[in-house]
């Protein structure tokens, strides 16, 4: 009897070791562990360009509307006497100029953080009615307004002023418009005097309710500004 009880003891002895065992095997399934993180941010790009016209020493904001800068007659260079206020007269020539940039705010300090290409254009509203020897320019730029095959002519914007990109930053651009009818197209010739009496001639049959704006021609100046594409760069 007692041999059995002693076996008896050494097998629930044996069984409680090996239920130890197995808890202490059981407790090496778990696996180190550890939770970092990190953050990034995204920040829109400011777009933040502008455009005006300095015309008779006044600048003019433009707008998506048009926006009246004045007269042509007031940005001439020289006002004769012998012509009337306001009006354009072979002889007369002047200019204006067409402000963009990439700083809108008057403190300059809001720049647009891309690179903005930009495309000026003018439109006059009736061209027939522009003198044939009117010019336009702007540098080496010279506009026919009677051309509409001329490079970069839109039929809805008209013909281009100019192009180029503002750099990100406050970038500026300075576009110089000068504008002359001249008195003769060579000194002592009377070549276009046929072509200018024409265009300073009243054409309606009424000669007793002769209208202003006859010969009146409205300028739009457009300016469109589009981010540059981005292009790779190589480096950190």
């Amino acid at each position: 009897m007692k041999k059995r009880s002693i076996a008896a003891r050494l097998g629930v002895a044996a069984m409680a070791l090996t239920l130890i065992t197995t808890s202490l095997s059981s407790g090496t399934l778990a696996k180190y562990s550890d939770t970092v993180k990190g953050s990034t941010k995204l920040i829109v790009a400011r777009w933040n360009v502008g455009a005006s016209v300095t015309a008779n020493g006044t600048k003019t904001a433009l707008a998506t509307s048009p926006v009246d800068f004045g007269d042509l007659a007031n940005t001439a260079t020289t006002k004769p006497t012998n012509v009337a206020t306001g009006r354009i007269a072979p002889g007369m020539a002047g200019g204006f100029q067409i402000n963009l940039t990439s700083a809108a705010d008057a403190s300059g300090s809001a720049g647009t953080e891309v690179d903005a290409e930009y495309v000026v254009y003018i439109k006059p509203d009736v061209p027939g009615n522009l003198p044939s020897h009117f010019t336009m320019k702007n540098g080496s730029t010279s506009i026919d307004f009677n051309d509409t095959s001329a490079e970069g002519y839109d039929t809805t914007l008209g013909w281009q002023l100019g192009s180029g990109t503002l750099k990100a930053g406050t970038s500026k651009a300075d576009l110089n418009i000068n504008w002359e009818w001249p008195y003769e197209d060579t000194p002592g010739g009377s070549g276009n005097d046929a072509d200018d009496t024409t265009y300073g001639t009243y054409k309606i049959s009424d000669s007793a309710n002769k209208a202003t704006a006859d010969y009146t021609t409205n300028f739009t100046v457009t300016v469109q500004f589009v981010q540059a594409e981005p292009t790779s760069s190589t480096g950190a």
